[in-house]
């Protein structure tokens, strides 16, 4: 997995007409080369710990619904 990072110096114009420093932005991306089966199956593995140590996760939880999504997008 690839990691992006990008810093950019903010500069401001002053009323004296001096560009003076305003602050930095910072962007941190990561790319990944992993493909759907992959992302699948890393999913249904998720869920299989879940499963195995008896731990309920419901229907409307944030997780079940990004599990739920990872495999549907690679089924399609």
């Amino acid at each position: 997995m690839a990691i992006q990072k990008k810093h950019e110096q903010l500069w401001q114009d002053a009323e004296s007409g001096l560009v003076v420093p305003a602050g930095i932005v910072s962007d941190l991306s990561q790319s990944s080369s992993q493909t759907y089966l992959e992302i699948k199956e890393k999913a249904k593995t998720i869920e299989k710990l879940y499963t195995d140590n008896d731990l309920f996760l419901p229907p409307t939880c944030d997780l079940v619904r990004l599990i739920g999504d990872a495999k549907a997008l690679s089924d399609s």
